[in-house]
């Protein structure tokens, strides 16, 4: 604790705009993924404006889940997302949304989608999606408060994308995510990979689920997030589903 105060002391006095260093008491827990943080020094605020991609952003660090070190993936998928379609986009889908990081960016850097939906479980998080919504000027965004497992059912087969960034879990939601896209909708799905397993276990989950869902995939990108954990990864593997 004490390189650590001598750290945030370094950090207070370099850099006037921030206020409070805190230290991770370990990893995320619960449905909220939320992370225990201790005061290391500054004031004890933990309501925070946070600037990404050209984008404005507001949470509370220890009541929603937010990482900083994924902004250069979502600017990466926003990309794609203009990449992979030629045309209009009617509806994009984000599971697991948070405080809206997905969505606002898209509706910022990807003219040619024309509505955004973000679901979201934790009602704080979504206190601040709306905000979020209203700071960034965004007009073709809507957050819905609810499980993925129910709220999806409004969206079956209406989806030209669906994004799932939640790698711990998000296999547990592939046959929703499948269900809501249309007709060569893509889906950005988001996993863990063991060095030693690689990525065909998770191919061969997504074939097994699409098949019962009577589609099929074809497997467009792999990619590489961050590392998870020692010889572990997160990655992202985006697939088309087709009839």
């Amino acid at each position: 604790m004490k390189d650590a105060r001598k750290i945030a002391e370094v950090l207070l006095s370099r850099h006037k705009n921030v206020r409070s260093v805190f230290v991770k008491l370990g990893e995320r827990y619960g449905v909220y993924r939320l992370r225990k943080l201790k005061l290391v020094l500054g004031e004890n605020k933990s309501v925070v404006t946070h600037r990404e991609n050209k984008c404005t952003f507001r949470l509370n660090l220890r009541k929603v889940y937010y990482s900083p070190r994924e902004q250069t993936e979502r600017l990466r998928v926003t990309n794609l997302i203009n990449e992979y379609f030629s045309g209009e986009v009617e509806l994009g889908m984000v599971f697991f949304a948070g405080i809206g990081c997905y969505p606002i960016l898209i509706a910022k850097r990807c003219p040619r989608v024309k509505k955004l939906v973000g679901i979201e479980i934790n009602p704080i998080a979504v206190k601040y999606f709306r905000e979020n919504i209203r700071l960034n000027r965004v007009t073709n965004c809507e957050v819905i408060l609810g499980d993925v497992a129910r709220a999806y059912r409004r969206f079956v087969g209406r989806c030209d994308f669906v994004i799932m960034p939640y790698p711990e879990g998000a296999y547990r939601y592939l046959t929703h995510a499948i269900r809501c896209l249309r007709d060569n909708g893509i889906c950005f799905f988001y996993t863990i990979e063991a060095e030693k397993e690689g990525l065909e276990r998770w191919k061969e989950l997504v074939e097994k689920v699409a098949k019962e869902e009577e589609k099929k995939v074809t497997f467009l990108k792999f990619q590489r997030v961050l590392p998870y954990a020692p010889r572990k990864y997160k990655v992202r593997m985006d697939f088309k589903v087709m009839s």
